[in-house]
């Protein structure tokens, strides 16, 4: 399941490998892109291993919201979050029942809005503090942006 809607073809492994890997530029990229993918993945194995279960979720609004800022699909603080409780918890390792009781205390702190999967940031400081975002992260951008996730890509690539 994706958050945006894409386009996905099929290509001939065989065929497509040793097409994309003839371009060094293209191969390099390839190499930066996988790169990328392990750098997320180690950031939310160390933030599933060292936040709690609201910091966890305070990672993941934050890393949606930037994504999907990037691409001009948020309104404001808010956007679409088209998960279910179970696909949420499932993503964090926590359970369902546990989701459901961090986004009341969330809501109840008044640092986020999850209704009929809208996602809308109330407290962007108290979230990123929850997230273990700080003003000295190297990776912090604007507090439009902020978060632990922020990337850029490599000349010549968008």
């Amino acid at each position: 399941m994706t958050l945006t809607s894409i386009a996905a073809e099929v290509i001939d492994a065989k065929a497509g490998l040793t097409n994309l890997m003839a371009c060094r530029s293209t191969a390099l990229y390839i190499a930066w892109l996988l790169g990328r993918r392990q750098r997320h993945s180690d950031r939310l194995l160390a933030a599933n291993s060292s936040l709690d279960p609201r910091g966890r979720l305070a990672t993941m609004v934050l890393h949606f919201y930037t994504r999907l800022s990037r691409q001009k699909r948020t309104t404001g603080l808010s956007y679409q979050l088209p998960l279910t409780q179970m696909q949420i918890a499932a993503y964090l390792g926590l359970s369902v029942a546990h989701v459901n009781r961090v986004l009341w205390s969330l809501r109840d702190g008044q640092i986020v809005n999850f209704e009929r999967h809208c996602l809308t940031i109330l407290d962007l400081k108290q979230l990123e503090k929850l997230a273990g975002v700080t003003a000295r992260s190297p990776d912090r951008r604007d507090v439009a942006l902020s978060n632990q996730f922020t990337e850029t890509t490599p000349r010549g690539h968008t």
